[in-house]
């Protein structure tokens, strides 16, 4: 486990809530935490870990919702595509609430890695 000040902690953790933002701007929070991850790959290994796993969170989320609703208008209407918009809903929630969840792990000073994306380095 990294020594993690106080200040890592907190940008950690803002890294994380960033996916908020796009609920207003639809890409803010991708910008945010790009931002967050460059510069501090070079002033902490710990912001830079967090960063670089909140980045993929919200980049394989925005694909998977995108990718849900495109999908959806190509099949042929019934309840397949209806089904459909409440799943994407769903997952941006799910997300939501694991960023935020990441956010607070931060904050305590724990390390945080999301299922499915591994460790960072």
């Amino acid at each position: 486990m990294m020594n993690k000040n106080h200040d890592e902690r907190t940008l950690a953790a803002l890294a994380h809530a960033s996916i908020l933002l796009n609920l207003f701007t639809g890409v803010g929070g991708l910008l945010v935490v790009a931002g967050l991850y460059l510069w501090g790959r070079q002033r902490s290994p710990y912001l830079a870990q967090q960063a670089a796993q909140a980045l993929f969170h919200q980049v394989r989320l925005l694909a998977l919702t995108v990718g849900i609703g495109l999908i959806a208008p190509l099949l042929s209407g019934g309840v397949t595509a209806w089904c459909l918009s409440p799943l994407a809903a769903l997952l941006w929630i799910g997300g939501m609430l694991a960023a935020l969840r990441a956010g607070r792990a931060c904050l305590q000073g724990r390390d945080f890695h999301y299922r499915w994306l591994g460790k960072s380095r």
